[in-house]
């Protein structure tokens, strides 16, 4: 799922899709 991601997907929807991610880390 990660590869597909990074691979498919552009540099600015990675970015963004990794901050949305990013409290789901946290908490």
């Amino acid at each position: 799922m990660v590869h597909w991601f990074m691979s498919q997907w552009p540099v600015h929807f990675r970015v963004f899709g990794f901050l949305q991610f990013i409290p789901y880390l946290v908490e």
